[in-house]
């Protein structure tokens, strides 16, 4: 199959040619780790530039069975990546399961939790109970490129052009008690949702992107 090794030529060209400055005044990924494992979440649509980013970090990635899942998880693997397969829609039990045992044996896990299937930019239960039953905060990042291309798709999956401004943010980590209730497990979601939704918007700002 080819797709992967041209993806990984493809991501990692618009790496090399554009600029992802580490902003001043706010953390990178490397003093995140310091703290401990956590579960990295970030909008479906922006997945394309963080298999570059946490390249060869030992991150364990959730990647659903799917067809198209199939295809993100040969480039994962190019990168470095182990993988966890399952989603909310399909292997959702095996999937959580098999992040539970990455965060307990201290690696680091990502995931977008408005996938696979959407709706995009709201995030899922999912996310809630594996910081629950791990302990592992949540810790929102986004990546954002001044000129990129979005795809017509249900994320509108985004693609930067080769040398564009660009800029990552990691936001603050979101730490998730284990015992809720279902309004409690609600207001979390939101708070997930906003969190990402702020961390985007720094990055887009960081860049330089218009919408």
């Amino acid at each position: 199959m080819v797709i992967p090794p041209l993806a990984r030529v493809l991501i990692t060209m618009l790496a090399w040619t554009g600029c992802y400055p580490r902003p001043k005044g706010l953390p990178s990924f490397p003093d995140c780790r310091a703290e401990g494992p956590s579960i990295l979440v970030f909008w479906h649509g922006r997945t394309l530039m963080h298999l570059y980013f946490y390249r060869n970090l030992d991150v364990r990635a959730l990647v659903s069975r799917s067809r198209d899942g199939e295809l993100l998880a040969r480039t994962l693997v190019s990168f470095g990546f182990s993988l966890v397969r399952g989603s909310s829609s399909r292997g959702g039990f095996e999937g959580m399961r098999g992040l539970l045992r990455a965060l307990k044996s201290r690696h680091d896990v990502t995931m977008a939790p408005d996938g696979p299937r959407g709706p995009a930019l709201k995030v899922q239960g999912g996310v809630i109970a594996l910081a629950q039953l791990s302990g592992a905060p949540i810790r929102p990042v986004a990546w954002s490129a001044r000129w990129a291309w979005r795809a017509n798709s249900w994320d509108q999956f985004m693609i930067p052009l080769p040398f564009s401004p660009g800029s990552i943010v990691w936001g603050a980590p979101i730490h998730v008690p284990r015992n809720l209730n279902e309004r409690e497990k609600g207001q979390f979601q939101q708070q997930v949702t906003e969190a990402l939704e702020a961390v985007t918007g720094e990055a887009d700002r960081l860049s330089g992107r218009s919408h």
